[in-house]
């Protein structure tokens, strides 16, 4: 009778453990919010070249996609040119900007 119940307040330990420790880690390591958005940039610039290369985005398509990641080059540009840190809603307007972009080529590489 003792044994039953030792392995069964054993494993319920361990569950309970096991159920805590996963609590504390982290679901998504590169997170878009951690990754720069320089390297953003580059990640798109990948898709776009990959959705020409598969025949997903043609030329008209590409032009519009580049012409709004050298806007956002322009932004980050004009803030490092400036010498200060750039503020939250700067920073989150960069964000937007990025995440436009990348609904954009979503929608480009799906709806052809």
């Amino acid at each position: 009778m003792f044994r039953p119940r030792l392995i069964a307040a054993v494993l319920l330990g361990l569950a309970l453990a096991a159920g805590t420790a996963s609590a504390q880690t982290p679901t998504t390591p590169n997170h878009s919010a951690r990754v720069r958005p320089a390297e953003r940039l580059r990640m798109q610039a990948r898709r776009i070249q990959r959705g020409v290369k598969l025949g997903r985005i043609d030329a008209a398509e590409r032009a519009r996609l580049v012409k709004g990641a050298q806007a956002i080059r322009e932004q980050l540009r004009a803030l490092r040119q400036r010498g200060e840190k750039a503020t939250m809603a700067e920073r989150q307007a960069i964000r937007q900007s990025l995440n436009r972009m990348n609904r954009a080529i979503i929608q480009a590489i799906r709806h052809r």
